[in-house]
């Protein structure tokens, strides 16, 4: 992703309420950026795309799914 389009969701996030530098903001910048990559691919899920595989973003997501307090320590 651009720098540009990342700028944007970052002040998505912020618009969300979302509170920079904190685990919160942290978890909702990853899923716009999930739901962004999803868009740019043309994919309806990530295990969909043909980087799933190698994918750091969606590790971060799927971690953060299943953990929700990891980022939090």
């Amino acid at each position: 992703m651009t720098t540009k389009t990342l700028s944007k969701l970052h002040d998505e996030a912020e618009d969300l309420g979302y509170t920079p530098d904190t685990p919160e903001f942290e978890k909702a910048l990853c899923a716009l950026k999930v739901s962004r990559c999803k868009e740019l691919q043309g994919v309806h899920e990530c295990k969909d795309c043909k980087a799933y595989e190698h994918c750091d973003l969606v590790r971060e997501y799927l971690l953060d799914l299943r953990f929700p307090t990891r980022r939090n320590r």
